[in-house]
């Protein structure tokens, strides 16, 4: 599940699959300066919508895009008033059904990249969106490979995209307000992929993921962090209770 996002003090995690491998309407809120368990929050409008799902938030909004519905892959977007409970509006769709994308959070819009479309192959199309419409999403730019099941951190002013290969630790960036292409950012301490991540708009984490091929025995516990406005490799400032992979993440002040 990557569908999260935050106002700072309220937290929402949308979607999900259960252990008996059933997609879930359900979306859970946090308050992030507790330590309490989740409460119901709302539904997705999608019907439901499993891991792999990119979430986008302005501290108002979250915006949940593609993923795993029940019919397969989503091309579609929704989004949530992270501050009053109710069920996702239609925001528009992508530019094709896809899953494992990352999605970057921001003031005025944000990124939509990579995927799985169910294809022979991964994307590495990068699509924007502005926070202030329900259209479909544009075209920007494009990775610096074919990727998917990576994990975004952002500032403001840059996203900064980790890989989601268990091959390679690359990471790179783009500039959010101009667009284009992808450009070399630095290393992660280790090669992974269904990162969570997380970000306060000046550092970013990246946490657990899979780096051997589905196992959770081979799955990684490392937390690297960044700074977002250097182009730099990262480090290694603690490990996740457990092995996890297929996570959300979000953060306050």
């Amino acid at each position: 599940m990557k569908g999260s996002g935050s106002n700072i003090t309220v937290g929402i995690f949308a979607g999900g699959k259960t252990s008996s491998s059933n997609n879930v309407t359900d979306t859970d809120k946090i308050t992030v300066a507790t330590t309490g368990s989740e409460a119901d929050f709302a539904d997705l409008n999608v019907g439901s919508r499993m891991g792999s799902a990119g979430g986008a938030s302005n501290g108002t909004l979250l915006f949940c895009c593609g993923g795993r519905a029940a019919a397969g892959r989503a091309d579609d977007k929704e989004y949530f008033t992270i501050a009053s409970a109710s069920t996702g509006t239609d925001a528009g769709n992508l530019a094709e059904a896809k899953s494992g994308i990352a999605a970057s959070n921001g003031n005025s819009k944000f990124l939509i990249a990579g995927g799985y479309d169910g294809g022979a192959s991964n994307e590495n199309v990068v699509e924007n969106h502005s926070f202030a419409t329900s259209g479909d999403a544009e075209s920007t730019g494009t990775l610096g490979a074919q990727d998917q099941e990576g994990a975004m951190v952002s500032s403001a002013a840059r996203a900064v995209y980790f890989r989601g290969d268990s091959s390679s630790a690359v990471m790179e960036f783009f500039t959010v307000a101009s667009g284009g292409n992808a450009t070399s950012f630095g290393d992660a301490t280790v090669a992974r992929t269904s990162m969570g991540s997380w970000s306060d708009g000046t550092r970013g984490e990246f946490a657990g993921g899979d780096n051997e091929g589905g196992s959770s025995t081979n799955g990684s516990n490392v937390i690297d962090k960044i700074t977002i406005a250097s182009e730099d490799d990262a480090a290694d400032v603690g490990d996740l209770v457990t092995i996890a992979a297929d996570g959300g993440g979000l953060s306050g002040t």
